[in-house]
C-alpha cells in the first residue's frame, strides 16, 4: 500500500442510516466477492506479539467490505457489510489476554458465555441451521461423499460453523455411517487383539473379516459436539449439536497492574485502593476500597492447589472464586491463578492482577463511542472464549459522487469514492488513521462494487485475501498462456 499522505480534501461523510436493532437485510456469514480489492498491509493498523501467561500470542487488525453493490445511482454497503476485525488468541480472561480495539490495547478482564443446543434436525447437503437468533452464526452441511461397500452405501458428511465474519471455524465436524461401517462411538472398545500384524485372507477369523470398516457418529472439538443419527448421501440426521457463544465481555483500556503483595501492603488501582489483609499457604484475604469509601472484601481460597486452576479460564464459576469487583464494576481484583510462576511466592506473597476503568459490552450492542457500528464478539469452535472482536455497520451505507466518504468507527479508517458516474465506480481508495492511502482500487472489480480485504496480517482478512489472490494469479497465468489444451 502506498504511504502517500492525503492532501486533506474537503470530503463529505456518507450517511449511515439508523437501524432499530439488527437489520433484517444484513449480510452475516457472507464473504467479500472473489474479485474484492486487496490491500496486503495497512500501515496504521496495529499488530503485536503479546506475552501472556499461556505463552506468546499474535494480535492484529483488519477490515473487510462485503456484498457491496450499485443501486439507483448509489453505492450501497448493506448492514454488517463493513467489518472491522481484531483477532487475538482465544486465551481468555485471567491470562493477561489483550486485543487491539481501533489501535488501542484492551485487556480481557472477564467474560460470560452461553451454550447453543440444537436437536433432531434432518439436513441435506448445502443446508444451514441458524445457531443464533439474528442469523450471525450457522451450522452448515458443507459436503458429503458416498462410497459403496459390499453393495451398501456409506457416507462421510462434513459440517462446519460459518461465522459472522464470513469465514468458517478452523475445525470441521466429520461423521461417517451407513452400510457395514462399525460406529466406534457406540461403545466400541477396540478389536481385542494383541499388538501385531494380522493377515486379512479368506481364513482370517473374526473380528478381522467384518469389523474393520470403521465409522463415527460423533464429531467433537472442545466445547462443540455433533451427534449424528442416520447418515446417507442425501441427508444426515443431526440428533444434537452443541457449541458455545459469547454473551458478554468486560474489558479495560487501562494498563493491567500485576504484582506480588505481602499481608499489609496496599496498591492504588485507578481511584481505588486494594489492600492484602492476610496471606496463608492456601489463601489470601483482599479488600477493595473505592473513592466513595465503600469496601468489599474477599478471601481467595485453594491457592496452593493445582486442581483449583484446572478449569480456568473457561469456567465462569471457577473464575468467580478468584475475582472481586467494585460495586460499580469499574475496578477488578483477580488472584493471578494462571501466572507461570504460580499465584503464591516463596516469600509469602500473593500475585494479583488489578484492573481499573473496566466496562462491559453485550454481544451484540452498539459501540458506545460510535453507535453507527455494532460490536460483535466471537469465540472459536473449540472453546467459549473471545477469539475475535468485530465491529459492523448497523445500518445501510450509501455513497455517491457528492456523499463520497464513509468513515470507520471513531474515524479509524475511511473509504473514499473518487469518481463515480452513477453506474460504475471509476476510482476509489482506502485511507488509514495516519493519512496513508491506497492507489485506486476500482480495477479489481471493474467498478462493479467496492468489496475489500485490507491487512492480511489479520487471519480473518488473510483468508479472504489469499483466496482472491489465488484466483487473480490463476487468471494472470491464463493470460500468459499457461493453459493446457489439445
Amino acid at each position: 500500500m502506498s504511504a502517500i499522505k492525503s492532501f486533506g480534501c474537503a470530503l463529505l461523510a456518507a450517511a449511515l442510516l439508523p437501524a432499530a436493532g439488527m437489520a433484517a437485510d444484513n449480510v452475516f456469514l457472507a464473504s467479500p466477492a472473489k474479485n474484492a480489492a486487496l490491500i496486503p498491509q495497512v500501515p496504521a493498523f496495529k499488530h503485536a506479539v503479546v506475552e501472556e501467561y499461556v505463552g506468546k500470542r499474535f494480535i492484529s487488525e483488519g477490515v473487510v467490505i462485503r456484498k457491496s453493490f450499485i443501486r439507483d445511482g448509489k453505492i450501497v454497503i448493506p448492514p454488517a457489510g463493513l467489518l472491522y476485525s481484531s483477532r487475538g488468541s482465544n486465551a481468555g480472561p485471567m491470562t493477561a489476554n489483550e486485543y487491539w480495539v481501533l489501535g488501542r490495547r484492551v485487556t480481557d478482564v472477564s467474560e460470560e458465555s452461553q451454550l447453543v443446543v440444537i436437536k433432531n434436525r434432518t439436513m441435506k447437503p448445502g443446508e444451514m441451521v441458524n445457531l443464533l437468533p439474528d442469523g450471525s452464526r450457522a451450522l452448515h452441511f458443507r459436503s458429503v461423499s458416498v462410497n459403496m461397500t459390499g453393495g451398501q452405501e456409506n457416507a462421510k458428511a462434513t459440517f462446519g460453523i460459518l461465522k459472522a465474519n464470513g469465514n468458517y471455524y478452523g475445525t470441521n465436524f466429520v461423521v461417517n455411517g451407513g452400510g457395514p461401517l462399525l460406529d466406534v462411538c457406540g461403545g466400541y472398545k477396540g478389536l481385542g487383539l494383541e499388538e501385531g500384524i494380522y493377515s486379512l485372507d479368506k481364513d482370517a477369523p473374526e473380528p478381522l473379516q467384518h469389523n474393520t470398516f470403521f465409522g463415527n457418529s460423533i464429531a467433537v472439538a472442545g466445547n462443540s459436539c455433533l451427534i449424528a443419527g442416520k447418515i446417507t448421501g442425501g441427508e444426515v440426521e443431526v440428533k444434537e449439536f452443541v457449541t458455545p457463544a459469547l454473551k458478554k465481555i468486560w474489558l479495560t483500556f487501562e494498563p493491567r497492574i500485576n504484582g506480588a503483595y505481602a499481608a499489609g501492603e496496599s496498591v492504588a488501582v485507578g481511584d481505588a485502593m486494594v489492600k492484602v489483609l492476610s496471606v496463608t499457604a492456601d489463601s489470601a484475604e483482599v479488600s477493595l476500597t473505592t473513592r466513595d469509601g465503600k469496601t468489599v472484601t474477599r478471601v481467595f481460597s485453594g491457592l496452593g492447589s493445582r486442581e483449583s486452576a484446572l478449569r480456568l479460564p473457561g469456567s465462569a464459576a471457577d473464575r468467580d472464586k478468584y475475582q472481586m469487583f467494585s460495586g460499580d464494576g469499574s475496578v477488578c481484583v483477580q488472584a493471578a491463578m494462571l501466572h507461570p510462576q504460580g499465584v503464591l511466592t516463596a516469600d509469602g506473597k500473593v500475585r494479583l492482577d488489578l484492573f481499573s476503568g473496566v466496562f462491559s459490552l453485550d454481544n451484540p450492542q452498539p459501540w458506545p463511542a460510535d453507535p453507527r457500528f455494532n460490536v460483535r464478539l466471537d469465540t472459536c469452535a473449540s472453546c467459549r472464549l473471545l477469539g475475535e472482536f468485530l465491529m459492523e455497520n448497523a445500518g445501510e451505507i450509501m455513497l455517491d459522487a457528492k456523499n463520497n466518504v464513509v468513515e470507520g468507527p471513531e474515524k479509524y479508517f475511511r473509504i473514499v469514492i473518487d469518481e463515480f458516474d452513477g453506474k460504475k465506480v471509476l476510482a476509489w481508495h482506502f485511507e488509514d488513521a495516519d493519512g496513508n492511502k491506497s492507489p485506486s482500487l476500482a480495477s479489481f472489480a471493474n467498478g462493479a462494487h467496492i468489496d475489500l480485504a485490507a491487512n492480511f496480517e489479520n487471519s480473518s482478512v488473510g483468508k479472504f485475501g489469499n483466496r482472491t489472490a489465488e484466483l487473480s494469479f490463476a487468471k494472470e497465468l491464463a493470460g500468459k498462456g499457461m493453459v493446457m489444451k489439445k
